[in-house]
């Protein structure tokens, strides 16, 4: 169901996941539905200073497996600030 609605949805897990309203398992389950009507969001979350969250980002943007001009400004930009891709600012 979540899928069916997709921008609007994934932004309300994002916001339930950072107000703890849902936890770790739960977030990572629910960012993982969604399709490439998210790319945008999945490469913003990518670049999330939490790590978990960036985390949840590039696997949702791995998960689209299509191309995504915004997943790949993502990424280039998180190897731009020497990130490890494991946390590291």
């Amino acid at each position: 169901m979540l899928s069916r609605i997709g921008p609007p949805a994934f932004d309300a897990v994002l916001a339930a996941a950072r107000d703890g309203e849902v936890d770790g398992w739960l977030r990572g389950r629910l960012l993982r539905v969604f399709d490439e009507r998210c790319a945008g969001q999945y490469a913003a979350l990518a670049l999330d200073p939490d790590q978990w969250l960036a985390n949840g980002g590039f696997q949702g943007l791995l998960g689209l497996r299509v191309d995504s001009e915004a997943g790949v400004r993502a990424l280039v930009e998180k190897a731009g600030r020497g990130g490890d891709f494991y946390g590291a600012r």
